[in-house]
């Protein structure tokens, strides 16, 4: 959808002020919520920032942020949903992809868009301070090298 979480965050925003459940009764009645946003049921975004996964249950497994191929080997081939399950599991080449980014999924509560949203703000600024840290490590490195 967008690069910076201003676009998602704009589109919702959008979304749930045009009030669309005056149009179509299905849709639930739920206005936009800072008190969600700014994650006060859980501890107002401060703290410490823990990643993990729910369980290990040989497909998803915990791993380092960018692609391993040493720990990110592919999966025997197994009995696939359709042929488009196939056709992503045969695109992943872990030496194609040393290196990439590895992606994250944030799951909040029911109907706490907001929530999630800023979660991601969250993640997204850790995970940005994390990269400037390791690049200038790795810039550092190559100097030091040249030197």
């Amino acid at each position: 959808m967008s690069n910076p979480l201003s676009g998602p965050k704009a589109l919702t925003r959008a979304v749930v002020d045009a009030q669309s459940w005056y149009i179509d009764p299905t849709v639930i009645r739920k206005r936009w919520s800072e008190w969600e946003y700014n994650l006060v049921e859980h501890g107002e975004g401060k703290g410490k920032l823990y990643f993990a996964t729910m369980w290990d249950n040989a497909v998803a497994r915990p791993h380092p942020l960018l692609v391993d191929p040493s720990l990110d080997v592919p999966h025997e081939p197994h009995e696939f949903y359709n042929y488009e399950d196939e056709f992503i599991f045969k695109l992943y080449n872990k030496d194609l992809f040393k290196g990439c980014p590895v992606g994250l999924q944030l799951i909040g509560r029911r109907l706490e868009e907001e929530a999630v949203l800023r979660m991601t703000e969250i993640v997204e600024d850790t995970l940005g301070k994390w990269k400037c840290v390791h690049y200038l490590d790795i810039c550092t490195m190559a100097a030091w090298r040249e030197f």
